[in-house]
């Protein structure tokens, strides 16, 4: 995890936390490849900038996490990945829009 090391960087952190947060991050990122490694060619997106125009003058703007597409019963979906909701409610929510 090259990538990780590289990048990685808690300026403020004492040692040990910085340590402790890097192995959990490298623990967490292959615990992904792992479980979701077999969807990487359903990726449309990832951290794609967003701005949607509400009318009115009023525009939305963000980032998504992650786009991908999934077939359920022969119809094509997209759907919206946010990382940090763990709410499976809410993100079936998201996705039914």
């Amino acid at each position: 995890m090259d990538i990780v090391d590289a990048s990685f960087y808690l300026p403020y952190a004492k040692p040990k936390l910085e340590a402790n947060m890097l192995e959990g991050a490298k623990k967490t990122i292959s615990e992904y490849v792992a479980k979701n490694q077999d969807d990487f060619d359903k990726i449309t997106m990832a951290e794609a900038d967003i701005e949607l125009d509400m009318g009115d003058g009023i525009k939305v703007n963000g980032r998504i996490d992650l786009v991908k597409r999934c077939e359920i019963s022969y119809d094509e979906k997209t759907y919206i990945v946010d990382f940090k909701t763990v709410i499976t409610d809410v993100t079936e929510c998201i996705n039914a829009e």
